[in-house]
């Protein structure tokens, strides 16, 4: 069946003239029609009068003794909730609200008030104009949100500025605990949430996931509102459910602009431990980030984290655990350094070079001889060299036949010197 309203078979002619603004028509129909008559979606000649901001009609129909004026649609819509929905003319909607009484606060079968309307759209005379016939300023519909909220979500600065100068509780939590706030700092309007913050707002206040504003203006990506919430008070330190800081966050979404900011301002004592391990992970990669992270001051131990065996690997490689679960970071940082190689050589040279710096150096012979004691001279023409030995013997190969000659000690030594690595790699290096 079509539930639209050009089904012909529904629809009287009576509706059919208000919907036209046909006044002589709905005069004359008036005397013969019951205005009450309703179509397949609930409709009266009252709604199609207002939805189409038909004025004439309307002011018609409303005089007429056997009319409803609060009746609704079979979604719960009045006359004026059309009127306000449809952006009709001021005139329109002041002659319903001049005619039925009570009619402003009448909401939708979701709770959806006229005030709510008007207030996502930003119609501020429209705004006032409800308030001055009785509309309820922190009324909510069935998400828990009040017009407040409504203007926030619909970035309209001057509704959020009425509402507030109106009385509107700017502290209403909604079902998912969001406040006006909340969602101001979901948008890019700055004057919104500094009228907000003018009213004296918690600007660390929690959502039902722990998520506060700050957190919400970063996945947004909106630079200028984070900078203002940090400017006001904004806690970088909370964590939500997931136990994730902002500084988390921002590398999830690869915020790169921002992120130099938030870790100068976080402390170090709540920052995860897992932060540097995610930001080599090829879907966190970004440049900015991982460089912010290497030239900070965090310390070495966000260098040492360890993380995990997968259940599935581990069935299989039982015995190297220990092995898998060193030096995760750097194990990371391998896993993205060709890429890193291919987009600039410098890049990964200056990158390598701060990883190993930033408290990797002083762990990177950890396993050498590990399990010696098992090793003993019979067997070992049984097993091939450890790879890092070989390609210990392969480095002293090319130093000790640098340009085609054969070098003694001391030069080896003095080039062993001045190598560009650290120097538990030259110690390393110089014994057999």
């Amino acid at each position: 069946m079509d539930f639209s309203s050009h089904n012909p078979t529904t629809s009287n002619s009576l509706n059919l003239a208000a919907r036209n603004n046909d006044v002589s028509n709905v005069r004359r129909l008036l005397k013969k029609i019951n205005p009450n008559c309703v179509d397949n979606r609930g409709w009266t000649c009252l709604h199609e009068a207002a939805n189409s901001d038909s004025y004439e009609c309307l002011a018609l129909i409303l005089e007429h003794p056997d009319c409803r004026p609060l009746s609704k649609t079979h979604e719960g819509h009045t006359a004026l909730y059309l009127a306000c929905r449809n952006r009709c003319s001021l005139k329109t909607i002041t002659v319903i609200l001049e005619t039925v009484g009570g009619i402003a606060n009448c909401s939708s079968t979701e709770g959806v008030t006229p005030l709510h309307v008007v207030s996502k759209q930003g119609r501020v005379e429209l705004i006032k104009l409800l308030l001055k016939y009785g509309a309820i300023i922190d009324v909510k519909d069935f998400d828990g949100d009040t017009p407040l909220h409504e203007a926030c979500l619909a970035q309209q600065p001057e509704a959020v500025k009425v509402l507030l100068c109106a009385g509107a509780n700017p502290r209403i939590q909604n079902d998912q605990l969001f406040t006006p706030f909340h969602i101001a700092c979901a948008g890019t309007s700055l004057d919104s949430a500094a009228n907000l913050i003018h009213y004296s707002v918690d600007v660390n206040q929690r959502t039902v996931t722990g998520e506060t504003p700050l957190m919400i203006s970063l996945r947004s990506n909106n630079e200028y509102m984070i900078y203002l919430l940090l400017e006001n008070g904004a806690d970088p330190n909370l964590k939500n459910i997931d136990d994730k800081l902002a500084l988390d966050i921002a590398i999830d979404i690869g915020f790169s602009s921002v992120f130099r900011k938030l870790l100068s301002v976080t402390n170090n004592n709540v920052i995860n431990a897992n932060i540097v391990c995610r930001a080599c992970k090829p879907h966190y990669f970004a440049f900015d980030i991982l460089k912010a992270l290497l030239t900070s001051d965090i310390g070495p131990k966000f260098f040492m984290f360890t993380e995990p065996c997968p259940e599935s690997l581990a069935e299989t490689i039982d015995d190297l655990k220990p092995l898998y679960l060193t030096h995760a970071p750097l194990n990371a940082y391998l896993n993205i350094c060709e890429y890193i190689y291919k987009i600039s050589q410098e890049i990964f040279k200056e990158y390598f070079n701060l990883f190993l710096m930033r408290g990797v150096q002083n762990q990177l012979l950890h396993k050498i001889d590990s399990n010696c004691e098992i090793t003993v001279a019979e067997y070992r023409a049984c097993f091939v060299p450890p790879l890092k030995h070989l390609s210990r013997l392969k480095v002293r190969d090319i130093i000790k036949t640098k340009d085609g000659v054969v070098k003694t000690t001391q030069q080896f030594l003095e080039i062993l010197n001045n190598l560009p690595v650290p120097q538990i790699i030259k110690e390393y290096l110089r014994f057999l």
